[in-house]
């Protein structure tokens, strides 16, 4: 078993990492203990995370940067998930997250997981940003 952390906000995943309250953090030995987050910036609160040995996180949107920084540190980033906090838990540990009902509304295609489907591209994006870095980088079609 890993040890899971859950952004939460009234029981349910709180919709960013980068601005949640409260973390939950699940250990292997199912022993739940709750961590206020409120006033740690981004590095601080993945410090947090190292600190009580997490290996995965389980939140809502998070920035690039914050994941980024949380794979490079060995956590696993499970962003843009909803719903009840001890729902998902049980989800994530029966490998069931992946579905729509718990898809945070708007998310990326591949939630649950790293994969952007907007942003940074090939610098070939449609609208006019077009040539500066940003859409779905597939080029003009």
């Amino acid at each position: 078993m890993l040890t899971v952390a859950i952004t939460i906000w009234n029981g349910t995943v709180s919709p960013l990492f980068d601005a949640a309250g409260t973390l939950l953090v699940i250990h292997p030995d199912q022993r739940r203990e709750t961590i206020d987050i409120t006033s740690l910036l981004l590095l601080q609160r993945i410090a947090v995370l190292e600190e009580k040995r997490v290996q995965a996180l389980i939140c809502g949107a998070i920035s690039q940067m914050g994941l980024a920084i949380l794979s490079s540190k060995g956590i696993k980033g499970v962003p843009w998930v909803r719903g009840d906090a001890e729902e998902v838990y049980r989800a994530f540990s029966s490998s069931s997250l992946a579905t729509e009902r718990f898809a945070l509304p708007g998310c990326p295609r591949g939630f649950g997981g790293s994969r952007h489907r907007y942003g940074r591209g090939a610098g070939r994006g449609r609208g006019w940003r077009r040539g500066f870095g940003y859409g779905m980088g597939r080029g003009m079609q």
